[in-house]
């Protein structure tokens, strides 16, 4: 049987790895530790990606769940479904982790530029063009260390944009905010005339 046929692999190939099955009998060997998740992984990155749990030996199992020797593993998908940063945690092996980062990196990365986009149009809405000194003023107004923080987090909704022009319209005794109150729409207050010097005539 399956069990009987491991052990006598292990004696003679690598003892110290788990052998599993795919569900069409397909013997896969993968490292002491490893989880269905790595077990998704190791059969195609695309199943890592979409994965969200898994049936050993007909029981269903969560993605964390550790795999043991004759293992009968059947990964369960989701076209929606798509890497999470908590998946680091119980991955085991460096295929499936560098798969998990890499995807990571790739939505963080479209997350900054569909920010960076809505802020452009948000901006252009109020008759603005983004530069440092904007840039700055709304770091400092949400306590960000970066602008692709910025980005981020407007890109998945946490910054609400219909607030911009209240946000850059505050702090009217800084100049540069002075003069984004007058471009969206804001008044500026008048300089005041100078006023007369009187000369003392008996002085002259």
């Amino acid at each position: 049987d399956s069990s009987e046929f491991i052990e006598n692999v292990k004696i003679d190939l690598f003892p110290d790895a788990v052998y599993v099955f795919t569900p069409k009998g397909e013997l896969k060997i993968i490292p002491q530790g490893a989880t269905a998740l790595d077990f998704a992984f190791e059969i195609h990155t695309a199943v890592g990606y979409h994965c969200i749990g898994a049936k050993v030996s007909h029981r269903l199992v969560p993605l964390s769940h550790r795999l043991s020797n004759g293992d009968q593993v059947e990964i369960i998908t989701s076209e929606v479904a798509k890497p999470e940063k908590e998946w680091l945690s119980f991955a085991h092996t460096s295929k499936a982790k560098a798969a998990i980062n890499n995807a990571l990196k790739a939505e963080t990365k479209d997350r900054i530029q569909k920010g960076k986009e809505m802020l452009e149009k948000k901006l252009s809405e109020l008759g603005l063009i983004p530069n440092s000194d904007i840039i700055r003023k709304l770091l400092e107004s949400y306590e960000l260390i970066n602008k692709d923080e910025l980005y981020s987090k407007i890109g998945i909704g946490i910054i609400n944009l219909d607030e911009l022009r209240k946000v850059l319209k505050k702090s009217p005794e800084n100049n540069i905010i002075k003069y984004w109150k007058l471009r969206i729409g804001g008044g500026t207050k008048k300089e005041p005339a100078p006023k007369e010097t009187k000369v003392d005539q008996s002085k002259i």
